[in-house]
């Protein structure tokens, strides 16, 4: 396995399941020496955190708001570390129909999805070093306009766009800013929030062809055609007549020169 993050340190927003924790998990497999984890649920977190392994720090931390914020700073502060690689990847995914659309439904939206990413990585920068990375997780929706998704797709495309500024702001540092921007990837926040849209899972897909699968019993089952005749009577035709043809159509090609081009 490639050691991309060889003793890095790295902070992951929202890792406690999904995404988040999937990178969490490939960071320390890659190496990196220890991985911050904020989650808004301390149980979620603390398993997420016991089994990620020593090298994962859990931080209960909302980084939707400000105070969730300078607790992730603090938690890395107090250990001396500075940032190679910030995964801002905290976010959610709820319905909004636009005609019952409300401004509580819009604002929480937007505190997590846009306001809470883009002071995450304001609010860490003192402690990000130079030249290192900042991921942002986006999503296909950002271009798409899906149906009863507006807040969510604006927010997405918020985020995007954020990227493309916050890379020529930071690049006197040398810092990379970089959007994540998965299809649809089945994690329970996903699962909470979107459940009516998320495509069938493959084992609920086999199970349903199984079950549309008509029952024959075996005293009604046909036995296989017998070929038909025309196989039947098709003479074989012999080895030595396909050598003939063989040999007679490669004396028929003309002959080119070594140095004939093709």
């Amino acid at each position: 396995m490639l050691m991309r993050f060889q003793d890095q340190i790295v902070a992951v927003t929202g890792g406690s399941t999904g995404i988040g924790y999937s990178a969490a998990e490939a960071f320390i497999a890659e190496g990196a020496s220890r991985v911050y984890v904020t989650g808004r649920t301390a149980g979620t977190l603390n398993e997420a955190a016991n089994k990620l392994g020593n090298r994962a720090v859990p931080v209960i931390a909302d980084v939707g708001t400000a105070a969730g914020r300078q607790s992730l700073k603090a938690a890395i502060e107090a250990n001396g570390d500075r940032l190679d690689v910030l995964f801002a990847n905290a976010g959610i995914a709820e319905f909004n129909k636009f005609e019952e659309t409300d401004e509580a439904f819009f604002d929480r939206t937007f505190d997590i999805n846009v306001k809470g990413v883009y002071f995450t990585v304001q609010s860490l920068l003192p402690v990000l070093k130079d030249g290192g990375a900042v991921v942002l997780t986006g999503s296909v929706v950002s271009n798409k306009g899906m149906a009863d998704l507006s807040v969510y797709n604006a927010s997405k495309a918020a985020v995007r766009s954020f990227a493309r500024s916050l890379a020529n702001d930071l690049k006197a540092r040398k810092i990379r800013v970089n959007t994540l921007s998965p299809g649809v990837t089945r994690t329970p926040i996903m699962a909470k929030g979107l459940n009516s849209t998320l495509p069938p899972s493959p084992a609920s897909r086999r199970k349903s062809r199984s079950m549309r699968r008509p029952v024959v019993s075996p005293s009604r089952a046909r036995s296989p055609k017998p070929p038909c005749s025309w196989h039947r009577a098709r003479p074989a035709t012999s080895t030595a007549s396909n050598s003939r043809w063989t040999a007679a159509s490669r004396r028929s090609e003309p002959e080119r020169s070594p140095e004939a081009p093709p």
